[in-house]
């Protein structure tokens, strides 16, 4: 930023995911900009504790281009009858090894479940290697990896034929999946730290425990640390909501979607970053 020279210079809906940022940044950041607006209260508290002196004010982001209103896709997919969903880029950061773990430790492959995980292609994913590994064992339960761009409508049909969506990740600046599965109704294990503390709690997901770490991200900053989600306290969520009576499983449903809905739409984060002071 530090080439801006408007008037006023500002950063808007910023995300970061580990406690520590460049030097270099924090002061480009007090010398050029005149505000910034974030993604979270968790963004916006690293930015802090980093040493950003100027205003910066919650953004949030918006969810509402997600509609619960499309049912006339045919998924092509051969599912069981109980179906994870993580949904993620698959960085280290996005804890798809430990959730491969922890999948392999509380079902095996006479269990009637299933993990979908829609990833993408990028020099950071990993995750044919560990599937490769965690293969090796003949009992490991259902896997279906889908890599290939999804139409809107797609991406909504996999929201609503799920069941349970999974995001054991180290460090969220916001969690937009988190977001999206909670509108249309589809039940949340994630970790307990990170930008979806904004909306999520224990009332209306399933918390993950962690324990901090020294990040291992291609900053390689030396003092960030990040969010390790337990694999025993996955392994026990994961079986939680599989088991869990419908009278429970229906009221954190209906939190989740109350707490969502309404308040995090673009008009509104539009209206933040229009109204920053």
């Amino acid at each position: 930023v530090a080439d801006m020279d408007s008037r006023l210079n500002l950063i808007h809906a910023y995300g970061w995911e580990e406690t520590q940022l460049p030097m270099e940044w924090i002061n480009d950041f007090n010398t050029s900009l005149q505000g910034i607006t974030v993604m979270s209260n968790f963004v916006r508290k690293i930015l802090i504790d980093n040493g950003v002196y100027i205003p910066i004010s919650v953004c949030s982001l918006g969810i509402n281009h997600i509609v619960d209103s499309f049912d006339n896709y045919q998924s092509s997919l051969d599912l069981k009858s109980f179906v994870f969903l993580h949904i993620s880029s698959c960085f280290p950061r996005k804890g798809v090894e430990v959730l491969l773990n922890a999948y392999a430790s509380a079902f095996n492959s006479d269990d009637d479940v299933s993990l979908v995980i829609k990833t993408f292609r990028n020099p950071h994913n990993k995750l044919d290697d560990l599937l490769v590994n965690f293969k090796k064992n003949k009992n490991y339960p259902h896997v279906v990896v889908i890599r290939e761009e999804m139409e809107q409508s797609e991406l909504i049909s996999l929201y609503k034929k799920s069941d349970c969506l999974v995001a054991p990740s180290y460090g969220e600046g916001y969690g937009l999946p988190i977001a999206e599965a909670m509108k249309l109704g589809v039940p949340v294990i994630t970790t307990g730290w990170g930008g979806q503390i904004d909306f999520c709690t224990s009332n209306n997901s399933w918390l993950i425990d962690y324990s901090f770490e020294y990040a291992k991200t291609h900053f390689k900053l030396y003092y960030s640390l990040w969010a390790k989600p337990s694999l025993k306290d996955l392994i026990k969520k994961m079986r939680e909501v599989y088991t869990c009576p419908k009278d429970k499983l229906k009221s954190k449903i209906s939190k989740a979607k109350e707490t969502v809905d309404g308040y995090y739409t673009w008009e509104n984060t539009v209206k933040y970053n229009k109204t920053f002071r």
